[in-house]
């Protein structure tokens, strides 16, 4: 009888742990699509960006800019994706991840400045889907396996 339980115990820790370990998981995000941008005019977007993070570092957000030949900028809210700018071959790609207008509202306000300067992409989808933040055990798994906390604020200086 002590060998069942034990045995059946094993097997749940060890379902459980495949369970934690292949959970999935994601930060939705909406993307916008736009003409690519040239070099030079990407170029003047990521000084833009590395001139606007020295206010925003006040509130917890980082610029990841990469290297002056990178094609994308990232800012992160505590570690947490906001928002990514891919400038590829065919389309400019712009990542606003869900909440980021309540999380990083500093960042929302870059993208709407940097908006006048896009063309729209005749790329764009008929209809994306609508991005969902991750339900509670998401949430969980994201901030205890991954180390994302979805709930990092930047909306305020530190």
């Amino acid at each position: 009888m002590k060998t069942t339980i034990a045995v059946c115990v094993a097997v749940g820790l060890c379902l459980a742990a495949l369970a934690w370990i292949f959970f999935p998981v994601s930060i939705e995000a909406s993307p916008q699509r736009f003409m690519p941008l040239t070099t030079v005019e990407f170029a003047q977007v990521r000084r833009d960006a590395i001139d606007a993070e020295v206010s925003l570092k006040l509130k917890g957000i980082e610029l990841i800019a990469g290297d002056p030949a990178s094609h994308s900028i990232q800012f992160d809210c505590k570690g947490v994706p906001v928002l990514t700018l891919i400038n590829g071959p065919i389309v400019l790609t712009v990542l606003t991840m869900v909440d980021a207008d309540q999380r990083a509202p500093d960042v929302v306000s870059f993208r709407e400045r940097l908006y006048p300067r896009l063309k729209e992409s005749w790329e764009q989808p008929i209809k994306d889907p609508i991005p969902t933040r991750p339900n509670v055990i998401e949430a969980f798994v994201l901030k205890h396996r991954e180390g994302i906390d979805i709930a990092a604020d930047c909306s305020s200086t530190l």
